[in-house]
């Protein structure tokens, strides 16, 4: 038998060991009900975790009775691979609906990296995929961002009730700072069915290191495959786009402004709302600042554009000059040069490609609809970078995720209209277009899920006085009804 092992220590005769048992000190309600250690400067209010939140460090609720440990039958399905998420079943297998599938979890090789990078950060095994982790760890891992709040243009979390259960608020996907939302499919190097039972904070983020996820939100169901983005930060994506930029963003800009003065660009802005939005709704009237037909955009508004977006809605303008009094005579005396402006859109598409945001993929409609100045070019059918370039316009929506269903996304009310009307104009020219040229589609019907259009997905937050002769809505969704019936025609053929 091996001697007993004694406390180093004079420990002699009569004298006993010094207790060392401390009361701990009492955790915060918030840090509580996350289970998360409550840490703060001297034991006093507020901790650590409510401080970074800008939240209310409180003491209010009592300790809840502990229950003896159940039998671990739930768990007997889990790989060893996902240890990271161990004891969460016991709370949210129930009141998750997604929460309880074996056969999703075999998944291994890739995900090993990422549970121990996670491990290493310290963070808790979830409860549910609605819990929410310290805010420390998502703000301090993006680049070029003092804050979680200031990379998402949202301001500090003040308005989450400590005690009420954590849920994720509606931000937008395309509106994050410095970063692209790239969809992650079913297939990905990230598994989105063991991503959906890590713990987002209330933005539906989770770091890794310096891996970003966003959570897409909304209402999980068992029979969809979970959603979420990759958020890809700008400055990784610079040495890849600086071998197909052809000119940096602040000289096109210059050129842009040479060739077509703010001043004349409010009112061409005007000319889109009013001729071309209705046929081919993929801006938000919203974000442009149209509230109605009359409405020109100010400095502001066109500064804040990107030069791919704005080229674009110059170009698609420009036809309709004449409509316009003060442009209709500088048109007369100085034509506006259209095909530079294509051109500059053409120029900036290829540095942006690499990081897909929803005005690349409005800039690309756009590019497919351009006009051209020298009437010549309509005696010849279309060449065959129209159908090529019809590949990149779907590979964009595939990769901003616009195939899936967004209504029950945590993005914005704008942004589901736009992001609904933009996969509907994709699936138009790639229908009709694939008809008229004889080519297979690039989209399959098997392959989305996207409900069809209503009323709800042109509304606007105030009213439009302006009354078109064909509204959008009209004109676009019989486009979009006509668009499968042009796709079970090629079906059958």
């Amino acid at each position: 038998m091996s001697s007993p092992v004694t406390e180093p220590g004079p420990i002699h005769g009569g004298s006993t060991r010094p207790y060392r048992s401390q009361k701990r000190q009492r955790p915060c309600d918030r840090c509580r009900e996350r289970k998360l250690r409550c840490q703060s400067e001297g034991g006093q209010p507020p901790c650590q975790r409510c401080q970074q939140s800008n939240v209310t460090c409180s003491f209010l609720s009592r300790p809840r009775k502990r229950v003896s440990a159940q039998p671990q039958r739930t768990l007997s399905w889990q790989p060893r691979s996902s240890s990271m998420c161990q004891g969460q079943h016991r709370s949210s297998s129930s009141s998750s609906p997604l929460a309880g599938h074996p056969q999703q979890h075999h998944r291994q090789s890739h995900q090993a990296s990422i549970i121990s990078s996670s491990a290493d950060e310290g963070v808790p095994a979830p409860e549910s995929r609605d819990g929410e982790p310290s805010k420390v760890h998502v703000s301090t891992h993006i680049p070029n961002s003092g804050t979680l709040a200031h990379a998402l243009g949202t301001p500090a979390l003040t308005g989450l009730h400590p005690h009420g259960p954590s849920t994720q608020l509606s931000q937008s996907l395309d509106q994050i700072q410095g970063h692209a939302a790239v969809l992650l499919g079913g297939s990905s190097e990230s598994d989105p069915w063991l991503l959906r039972h890590c713990r987002f904070d209330e933005l539906g983020l989770r770091t890794f290191h310096k891996v970003h996820f966003r959570h897409a939100g909304g209402v999980p169901t068992s029979d969809r495959i979970p959603v979420h983005f990759l958020l890809s930060a700008d400055e990784l994506c610079e040495s890849a786009a600086a071998e197909t930029r052809v000119a940096g963003a602040k000289e096109l800009r210059a050129e842009l402004d040479m060739l077509v003065p703010p001043a004349y660009g409010a009112r061409l802005i005007r000319l889109f709302h009013r001729h071309v939005f209705p046929i081919l709704p993929v801006v938000s009237r919203t974000q442009l600042g149209l509230t109605h037909g009359d409405a020109v955009p100010d400095g502001a508004t066109l500064e804040s554009l990107p030069v791919h977006l704005l080229a674009a809605l110059y170009g698609s303008a420009l036809p309709f000059v004449v409509n316009d009094d003060q442009l209709a005579v500088l048109h007369m005396y100085d034509q506006l040069p259209l095909d530079r402006v294509w051109r500059v859109v053409y120029r900036s598409l290829h540095d942006q490609l690499h990081r897909p945001r929803l005005s690349v993929l409005q800039a690309a409609l756009l590019y497919l609809h351009k006009t051209a100045s020298d009437r010549g070019r309509y005696a010849a059918s279309d060449t065959a970078f129209v159908w090529s370039f019809m590949g990149t316009v779907v590979g964009l929506a595939h990769s901003l995720g616009l195939h899936l269903e967004c209504r029950m996304f945590g993005v914005p009310a704008w942004e589901k209209r736009q992001r609904r009307r933009l996969w509907w104009a994709v699936y138009i020219e790639d229908k009709w277009l694939a008809l008229l040229m004889g080519r297979p589609p690039y989209i399959r019907q098997d392959e989305w899920d996207v409900s069809a259009l209503d009323d709800a997905d042109f509304d606007i937050h105030h009213p439009s006085t302006y009354a078109s002769a064909v509204p959008a809505k009209s004109a676009f969704r019989d486009m979009a009804r006509l668009a499968l019936v042009a796709d079970s025609v090629q079906a059958s053929l």
